[in-house]
């Protein structure tokens, strides 16, 4: 918000026309009008009168007269015995509607008529000396009026605000001009001037008396006095001291060349004049209190003194820093702010919070101390606060005060040291005491994976029984918040006797006396459950390393699943993959365990291909004694065992020279078979001579597609078991 002063003390001249009697006479005190020729300086006359005096004496008026009569005729009551001169449509000055012929402006700065100051020190009017003195001898009788605007400049700001009223009452609704003015005067109301001038800095408690003395004062030292500033909304610091400097510019106009020095407390200015329409300038600082300032104009060694005021800021003052005190053991804080005078209007953070009619509900201030002092609980917020103000004083004037008072954040969450104890073979507990109200939650550092809420129980201690016992060392983050007051996290290690109190849970190992040869197809292992609870164990299989392997016939599918007792154990039957050329090859089983702690771990066992089968020659019973003919025909029993299932083999015997066919037989769907074969004792007795059987294996019925297993497969050793 801002207000424009514009501040007059000095040459203040008004116009005032009068007619003498029958003579057609015009004697006239006017303002400065349009410049013309410049005259040569006359010598200093008699002191001048000022209007009021002309008026008193022109006219024949008796002693004592009172100076509204003067004033009343200005005002034209009864349009009688004033007279005001106007600017014609032909440019001519006007008087009561009469031509006079004079012009008031020249054309092209030729013919116009300007009011002169003549040898004899008087006004002069298109040559015509008037008879009345411009200036006085020594200027001692006129009032320059030292604090005051003039009567137009009061006049011109109220009509601009359309404050402006007529005599009877009416508002005014022409314009601001100089000829606007001497118009109005004969209808309007000085009242309402004198009124307003009395508002100004300097002018407070003058009487209308004095309003007109510095009216109608006649001012012809040629000095002009103007203060101009703006009444911005000013800030301040917390300590009431400004946070900036607010200036206000003094003017001060007269003939060229004229010395100016301005005097004051902590002033001494001095400046030149430049000419006659550049006034000097001087920029004073405003402060808490109205500055006057002594104005000496010196020129030709005659020097003229004049008096202006540089008004006060006008400041909301605050009457002590504004405080914020913490409310005991809450996260609240009580607001203070107090001014010297009381404000109109008061705003927090841009929001009306007090006005003419009080304080705004719902706002949550208190005002006290006769509209002084403001109170206000805050609450704390997650983030600090630092409210702006602003006060309005009785003007309007507006005084702001950034980061007025100061609420901290809410006190940050406290996390107590964590406590880790053991509560059986699955969990473990963390207690910890913090602040009371908050959020927390404990899981694994490494992954964030959530493992349980912890509840608080009594207020400010925190607990949970459900942190898992693992195999493995890891750390637990316990994670602490609440709304508006940040979060705290903090860890602890879970290893040594804090693991799980069985490392392995599962053993697997091979079957006592179980043969574990590649060329037997079964594979038997032993699980053992080294834990006091069941133990669960899932097997699954993954894909045999050479592509063309095949699963045994009598293999089972996977997943499997079984349980073990505690401190139990169960075997295990798997069956190798084979290829037709018992090539290498293997495939690996994986067994996760889950723990009644739900713990899961797992294990693997690689199950290679067959890579051969076996057999067996059985004794005949009488075999052996000696007895019998060569020649006699004997049977021998012959078994395969994990042989390629349901392929077709051929057995011979080798009689020392040659291979000679004894049987042929398809084989079971694992490989199996036993049957018998008869030959003479003599072919019998050669071949275990020689130690030399041989298995062919077939894939057909007609013994034409031959398996190739390799030769050292086909030759076995024969002998009776």
């Amino acid at each position: 918000m801002k207000k424009n002063h514009f501040k007059m003390v000095g040459s203040i001249v008004i116009m005032a026309l009068l007619l003498l009697g029958c003579e057609n006479n015009l004697e006239i005190l006017l303002p400065q009008g349009p410049k013309g020729e410049q005259g040569e300086k006359g010598d200093k006359g008699d002191p001048g009168m000022s209007a009021f005096e002309l008026w008193l004496e022109v006219n024949g008026k008796e002693p004592g007269t009172p100076i509204e009569d003067f004033f009343n005729s200005l005002k034209g009551i009864d349009g009688v015995n004033g007279a005001v001169p106007i600017i014609g449509e032909n440019g001519n000055w006007f008087i009561d509607g009469d031509d006079t012929g004079i012009p008031a402006r020249g054309r092209d700065g030729v013919d116009g008529v300007t009011p002169l100051i003549g040898e004899n020190g008087n006004w002069y009017i298109g040559g015509v000396d008037t008879g009345v003195p411009a200036r006085g001898v020594d200027g001692a009788d006129g009032i320059n009026g030292v604090d005051g605007k003039s009567a137009y400049e009061l006049w011109k700001e109220a009509v601009d605000r359309d404050e402006m009223t007529n005599k009877d009452g009416s508002d005014y609704t022409g314009g601001n001009t100089w000829e606007d003015f001497l118009i109005w005067l004969q209808g309007g109301d000085v009242s309402v001037l004198h009124r307003y001038w009395i508002t100004l800095p300097g002018n407070e408690g003058k009487s209308i008396e004095e309003f007109i003395d510095e009216l109608f004062d006649c001012h012809c030292d040629g000095i002009t006095v103007s203060v101009f500033y703006q009444d911005e909304c000013m800030g301040q610091n917390t300590d009431g001291t400004l946070n900036e400097t607010y200036d206000a510019q003094l003017r001060v106009g007269g003939p060229g060349g004229t010395q100016v020095q301005v005097t004051g407390e902590g002033i001494d200015f001095t400046a030149t004049i430049v000419d006659d329409t550049t006034p000097a300038l001087f920029t004073i600082p405003r402060g808490e209190e109205n500055i006057p300032v002594s104005i000496a104009c010196t020129q030709s060694g005659n020097t003229v003194m004049k008096h202006a005021v540089i008004p006060a800021l006008q400041l909301v003052k605050l009457a002590d820093p504004p405080t914020a005190v913490q409310v005991p053991g809450e996260q609240e804080d009580v607001v203070s702010i107090s001014f010297e005078t009381a404000p109109r209007e008061l705003l927090v953070d841009g929001v009306v919070v007090y006005d003419a009619d009080g304080i705004v509900e719902g706002s949550g201030w208190v005002v006290s101390n006769e509209g002084k002092t403001f109170t206000r609980t805050y609450e704390r917020t997650a983030v600090e606060q630092k409210p702006m103000v602003r006060a309005f004083n009785s003007n309007g004037i507006c005084t702001t005060i950034e980061e007025a008072f100061t609420i901290p954040p809410l006190t940050p969450v406290e996390v107590g040291e964590l406590i880790l104890e053991i509560i059986d073979d699955c969990f473990l507990s963390i207690t910890f005491s913090g602040t009371p109200g908050m959020t927390v939650k404990a899981m694994n550092a490494a992954n964030h994976d959530l493992f349980v809420m912890l509840t608080e129980d009594p207020e400010g201690t925190y607990v949970t029984s459900e942190i898992p016992r693992r195999y493995e060392a890891f750390t637990v983050l316990v994670r602490a918040e609440m709304e508006g007051r940040g979060t705290v996290e903090k860890t602890i290690e879970v290893d040594g006797v804090n693991l799980s109190p069985v490392a392995e849970p599962l053993t697997i190992s091979l079957i006592p006396g179980v043969d574990d040869g590649t060329s037997h197809a079964l594979v038997q292992r032993r699980f053992t459950n080294n834990t006091n609870a069941p133990l669960t164990v899932t097997a699954t299989r993954g894909n045999n390393s050479y592509p063309s392997a095949l699963a045994h016939p009598l293999a089972l599918g996977f997943p499997r699943t079984a349980v073990i007792p505690p401190h139990g154990f169960i075997d295990g039957d798997f069956y190798r993959d084979y290829t037709p050329t018992l090539a290498d090859g293997y495939y690996v089983l994986t067994f996760h365990t889950l723990t009644e702690c739900e713990l899961d771990r797992s294990y693997t066992l690689t199950i290679d291909n067959q890579q051969n089968y076996r057999h067996a020659f059985g004794l005949i019973d009488g075999w052996g004694d000696g007895s019998g003919d060569p020649n006699d025909l004997v049977t021998i029993e012959v078994s395969i065992f994990d042989a390629i299932p349901e392929s077709y083999v051929e057995f011979q015997l080798f009689n020392g020279t040659a291979y000679s066919g004894v049987s042929r037989i398809q084989l079971d769907d694992s490989g199996h078979r036993t049957w018998n074969i008869t030959g003479t004792r003599a072919q019998v007795q050669t071949a275990l001579d020689n130690q030399k059987g041989f298995f062919y294996f077939f894939s057909d019925s007609e013994y034409t597609t031959k398996y190739s297993i390799g030769a050292h497969r086909e030759e076995v050793l024969f002998e009776f078991d």
